[in-house]
């Protein structure tokens, strides 16, 4: 008899310290994803921003149309979820250096190898998406505000400006 309650306490502890390591390990995965979630979304922001600068050799529209597609590239390609930590901090660290110099039509080409490098679902969108981003681009700058969908490039331009008024003036 005296044996059954060493085994019911060896039991008890193994399950407390099972139980206790799983919290551990939850906890850890919390905090890890929402540094990565909370990196993603300072990508996204600075990746939007590139808007307000417009290299010399492109029209405000026009590189609103080229920010506008890399947006939702960012959105699609997920980094929050299927990116490594390292290549967030290179994409981030990548945009910094790029607005440091001023963003060009480089910078765009670089982000879009950057995302389709870094998940599935952003070389999809690439394959899928980059040619339209292109043709619009090159049709907006034949077109300007004519073009079909340059109300919607616009909104975007205005939208990232606003934001961006906002945090600057409270």
């Amino acid at each position: 008899m005296a044996r059954r309650p060493n085994i019911t306490r060896v039991l008890i502890y193994t399950t407390l310290c099972a139980v206790l390591a799983g919290v551990v390990v939850l906890c850890v995965v919390i905090v890890y994803q929402s540094q990565r979630a909370r990196l993603a979304g300072s990508i996204c922001t600075k990746v939007d921003s590139l808007v307000l600068y417009p290299p010399n050799d492109a029209s405000e529209l026009e590189w609103a149309v080229l920010v506008y597609w890399t947006s939702n590239l960012h959105g699609e390609a997920m980094p929050s979820w299927y990116a490594s930590y390292s290549s967030l901090r290179e994409l981030d660290q990548f945009l910094d250096t790029t607005m440091a110099g001023g963003p060009n039509r480089s910078t765009i080409d670089g982000l879009w190898d950057r995302y389709a490098s870094m998940s599935d679902s952003g070389l999809r969108y690439r394959v899928k998406y980059e040619p339209i981003r292109d043709e619009d681009a090159a049709a907006i700058t034949l077109k300007g505000e004519a073009h079909a969908n340059a109300r919607c490039y616009r909104d975007f331009l205005e939208g990232v400006r606003q934001r961006h008024a906002a945090i600057r003036n409270p």
